[in-house]
């Protein structure tokens, strides 16, 4: 029972880091275009789509990684986009500073980069893990309000450590340029 809460709490953090990406992505549709032309991946036909159908994926994700009855296969859905985001990240950062920005941050650019390659990883893993929670498990009610509560603190100690890297970015590129 313990790990599965555990599960319930990995489901919630990815729940909100989705809903926040999309929101992200939708605040700025056109912020998002230039990052998927800085990565020179796909054709012009293909950026079109994606930005559009990435963040609606990523809202739809967001949502049923937070329910129940969704949970597993979202969490499995998950994995899979945050492997494909990883890719472009490994592409990116072997590229070099072809992209200035990943788009992967809620608080400004960050270039594609081997630790960003590795932080998706373990968001993979974790995604995998929340994927095999069983739809049968019984928790008690507390049990589901400590889970979700902890992935919302874990959430938000997530975005607090982003915004600290994203910060960091900035300084580094200010003295480069100095």
């Amino acid at each position: 029972m313990l790990g599965s809460v555990y599960l319930v709490a990995a489901g919630a953090f990815l729940g909100l880091l989705f809903l926040g990406a999309a929101i992200h992505k939708f605040a700025d549709l056109g912020h998002f275009a230039a990052v998927l032309e800085s990565q020179r991946l796909l054709p012009l036909w293909g950026r079109k789509v994606a930005v559009i159908v990435l963040p609606l994926l990523e809202l739809g994700l967001g949502v049923g990684l937070l329910m129940e009855a969704t949970r597993a296969p979202a969490g499995l859905a998950a994995a899979g986009l945050l492997a494909l985001y990883g890719v472009v990240l490994a592409i990116g950062a072997r590229r070099g500073a072809h992209a200035d920005d990943c788009g992967c941050s809620l608080f400004g650019a960050r270039p594609p980069s081997n630790t960003l390659v590795w932080r998706n990883g373990i968001l993979v893993i974790l995604a995998l893990g929340v994927a095999m929670v069983e739809k049968t498990v019984v928790l008690p009610a507390m049990a589901w309000g400590n889970a979700l509560a902890a992935g919302g603190a874990f959430f938000v100690l997530y975005t607090a450590l982003e915004a600290l890297a994203a910060t960091r970015a900035r300084i580094v590129a200010t003295e480069a340029r100095a």
